[in-house]
């Protein structure tokens, strides 16, 4: 860790779930994904996050800012 990174680290403290739980509730989403987006979500499911490439892992974090978005914008 660099110490950008680990000063960064300092000032904004990693959460646990219960944080994110105060700030959400039970809803039905709808989010429009690319037909590239969708491919990576698949992949993902059957391969795990580990094995995506770098332009897979952008199009999974696309879809997570989309429904990120929609939760809480």
């Amino acid at each position: 860790m660099t110490d950008t990174q680990s000063s960064l680290a300092d000032l904004f403290p990693a959460n646990d779930l219960d944080y994110y739980r105060d700030l959400t509730r039970d809803m039905l989403l709808t989010v429009e994904l690319t037909r590239d987006e969708c491919a990576a979500v698949l992949k993902a499911y059957d391969r795990g996050l580990g094995v995506l490439n770098t332009e897979e892992a952008d199009l999974i974090n696309a879809m997570i800012a989309k429904l990120k978005d929609c939760i809480h914008p």
